[in-house]
């Protein structure tokens, strides 16, 4: 095993596309005008390091591609766009990052911060906990969990579970076999769509709610209808959420 390191100078804003099979990637926010790259596995020294501008590419080469697991450690300027693709690697982001995009079949994602999120994964978990903008999120058997969303929330996933804490835009949301927590939802439309799983939301007070539910052998809980006079004044949030053998329960929670 050996390990190789790249100091490489760039503006203010990067971005870095990572290509590996298996092992660890690992990207966080580290000094500005820099990217640092740290390269742990076997025949490290053979790895491409490729820089055109403020754009690097890592991999381990055309006639590599199928090389065992490796470790890649990357620090960049806060805000840079990050582009990874792995069969079976996890992957680790610390800091605040910019627009970022994660194909792997089975690793496991960690995501601290970002400003948009893309990842498709098959079974492995996708954990971020704040992105600012857009998020879409494909995972076949993993389980999906969401701190802050700031921006359109798409999330498909066959047998994981999905959790989201905050969702400050509109959601559509679909599973198979997994139960749906959105801890508050302030957006304008929500969609769910769920087969044998349990959904559960939270909506803020003071907001008008079109709602479209149904469950085929599940219960429904609701929370006690607005009596002031003021309903058509408030703001309309459209609610759609179907499951077939799951409970749905919406929840009051305070307003900002």
């Amino acid at each position: 095993m050996s390990m190789r390191r790249e100091e490489l100078v760039v503006g203010d804003h990067a971005a870095v596309a990572i290509t590996v099979s298996s092992g660890l990637v690992e990207a966080r926010t580290g000094p500005s005008n820099q990217v640092n790259v740290t390269i742990v596995g076997d025949d490290a020294d053979r790895w491409v390091v490729e820089q055109l501008g403020d754009s690097i590419t890592i991999h381990p080469g055309e006639r590599r591609r199928r090389v065992r697991s490796a470790q890649v450690l990357v620090a960049l300027p806060a805000g840079s766009d990050l582009d990874v693709r792995s069969a079976s690697a996890d992957v680790v982001l610390v800091g605040d990052l910019g627009a970022t995009k994660i194909r792997t079949a089975s690793g496991d994602v960690q995501i601290e911060a970002v400003a948009r999120l893309d990842v498709d994964t098959a079974s492995g978990d996708a954990r971020a906990a704040s992105v600012a903008s857009t998020t879409s999120c494909s995972t076949a058997s993993g389980d999906v969990e969401m701190g802050e969303v700031g921006g359109r929330l798409t999330v498909s996933t066959a047998s994981g579970n999905v959790r989201v804490s905050r969702a400050a835009d509109d959601a559509q949301i679909g599973t198979a076999s997994g139960d749906v927590r959105i801890g508050r939802f302030d957006g304008s439309s929500l969609t769910v769509r769920c087969i044998s799983g349990d959904v559960t939301v939270g909506l803020p007070a003071g907001i008008r709610v079109e709602p479209e539910i149904s469950t085929l052998s599940g219960r429904t809980r609701l929370p006690n209808a607005a009596t002031a006079t003021t309903i058509a004044e408030r703001r309309l949030v459209r609610v759609g959420l179907q499951t077939v053998s799951g409970d749905i329960t919406i929840e009051r929670v305070a307003a900002d």
